[in-house]
């Protein structure tokens, strides 16, 4: 078999003259042949593709983006589907960050702050649980010792303090109901 008129290890050697004279690559970095415009170039160039063994795309980057390009350009549903994808993400960066969200400068969370921030005593689980006599605040039946929620009855977020005055023993599912509300407890 041959490849215009040479053998194998002749098409070979070309290809591989061809490769280091046009890649000028730090020693001891491989190149990488794009599939479209196939030429050689540094890793560098590729998009990250963890399907390949190599974990390189089989295009490289500017392929990549003339393809789009072109797309965009040919393609009338291409042009649709990015004007709404805009329209739907544009105010995205705007969006108030959500309450799991992590503060740059001390590394916690915004409830955590919000905690701290109200935070008159310490409150102990176990303490809280025997000046309610074990019972929901919310339903008015006993919990489980080993399964149960403290409840803010006035929220944080409103206002209220955490501290013994303020939190309340509940079932998890009770509390799971409640969210954010403030509702009439239970007389006991």
């Amino acid at each position: 078999m041959s490849y215009d008129g040479r053998s194998i290890t002749e098409a070979h050697r070309s290809a591989n003259a061809e490769r280091d004279a046009n890649v000028k690559l730090p020693l001891g970095e491989r190149p990488k042949r794009c599939r479209r415009c196939k030429k050689w170039k540094s890793l560098d160039e590729f998009g990250s593709d963890r399907r390949q063994s190599a974990g390189k795309a089989k295009d490289c980057k500017a392929c990549v983006n003339a393809r789009k390009a072109w797309r965009y350009r040919n393609d009338p549903s291409a042009r649709v589907y990015a004007r709404s994808y805009y329209e739907r993400h544009r105010s995205s960066s705007t969006k108030p960050r959500s309450k799991k969200a992590v503060s740059t400068s001390t590394g916690r969370s915004a409830w955590q702050l919000r905690r701290e921030a109200a935070t008159v005593e310490r409150v102990e689980r176990l303490v809280v649980l025997e000046l309610d006599d074990g019972v929901c605040y919310l339903c008015g039946e006993d919990v489980d010792p080993l399964k149960f929620h403290l409840d803010h009855v006035w929220p944080l977020v409103e206002g209220g303090v955490h501290a013994y005055s303020n939190v309340r023993v509940v079932h998890p599912s009770c509390n799971g109901r409640k969210k954010r509300s403030t509702p009439e407890p239970v007389a006991l």
